[in-house]
């Protein structure tokens, strides 16, 4: 049995609900967060003029707050007036006097984080929660490609065709990695590769797939516990099999 401290981050403009301290469930909301979109309109084009004329016709500054249907750019002729509403309540962004571009950023519903393991809490900072957790076993790596990772482990020994939906969002364990694998598990969304190793890819291309090079003896202990969950904290370097 062993401690084990995994850092949750946060994303921005985020409340937390927890505190030091205090003992967590798997599943508890630690926090809340907004979400914002970025519209971005052409406002050149719905204006009909030169991108570089367009700043002349804006009725709000960087910074403002508008509500939807706010008029936000207007051009005014012997003949006609165009006026061009906000399509959204939200916050003007960025303006782009080269394309005519005008960004709003609008919130979305608030979300809830909710904590994928039971614990403690050690740390509340604005960047994240670091939660104390129990772990059966806790293993060192060397080398990984991505980002944290919390999933189940499935283990991979066949043909590639074998690899189908039911390693999808799961952390694929296999004796072997090679290049078709690492492109079929991003395809089905596996969330992460164990692998022994070492193979050069590019890692411009990994969206979304965490490899973990871990040592062969490390394989065989893990084949062991196919189907436990397991945290993968790629800054730690560190491989956590939690308790059943």
């Amino acid at each position: 049995m062993a401690n084990f401290s995994f850092f949750l981050p946060l994303p921005k403009k985020t409340k937390t609900l927890v505190k030091k301290g205090e003992e967590i469930d798997k599943g508890q909301k630690v926090a809340t967060f907004s979400r914002f979109e970025k519209h971005k309109i052409n406002l050149a084009k719905k204006l009909g003029i030169p991108p570089e004329k367009t700043s002349s016709c804006l009725l709000v500054n960087l910074g403002e707050k508008v509500s939807k249907d706010k008029i936000i750019a207007e051009t005014k002729s012997l003949f006609k007036k165009v006026s061009i509403p906000s399509p959204v309540t939200g916050q003007v962004f960025a303006f782009d006097n080269n394309t005519g571009l005008l960004t709003i950023e609008a919130a979305e519903e608030d979300r809830d984080l909710l904590s994928p393991f039971p614990g403690k809490v050690e740390k509340v900072t604005k960047e994240g929660i670091t939660i104390k957790i129990k772990a059966e076993k806790v293993l060192d790596f060397k080398k990984s490609w991505g980002n944290n990772i919390f999933g189940q482990l499935i283990f991979h020994d066949g043909p590639l065709t074998t690899l189908d939906c039911q390693y999808q969002k799961k952390v694929v364990l296999t004796n072997q990695l090679y290049p078709a694998l690492v492109n079929k598990a991003q395809a089905i969304g596996s969330l992460a590769i164990i692998a022994p190793n070492k193979i050069k890819l590019d890692e411009t291309k990994l969206d979304n797939l965490t490899i973990v090079w871990l040592e062969s003896k490390h394989i065989k202990e893990l084949k062991k516990s196919v189907g436990r969950w397991i945290i993968i904290d790629v800054q730690q370097k560190k491989l956590a099999l939690l308790e059943e």
